[in-house]
């Protein structure tokens, strides 16, 4: 049986730097790499740093799991 780590990219601390966003998104792409899959939900491209993380996955050749290639109506 594979074992599953999830990597957890939803960052709660607040971070007092003058673009606290781009230090949020430095995180998320260290994360990335240690990725063997990325998942976005249905709604990432409305957030600039995951629409970010999606096309750096995309480049990097890390595979891309969309949620609504899951969800099944």
């Amino acid at each position: 049986e594979d074992e599953t780590d999830i990597l957890g990219s939803f960052f709660l601390d607040e971070k007092e730097e003058k673009h606290p966003g781009l230090l949020y998104l430095a995180d998320s792409l260290t994360l990335l790499d240690e990725a063997d899959v990325a998942f976005f939900a249905h709604d990432y491209a409305s957030a600039r740093g995951c629409l970010i993380e999606y096309e750096v996955a995309k480049k990097y050749g890390v595979k891309i799991l969309l949620e609504e290639d899951l969800v099944k109506e």
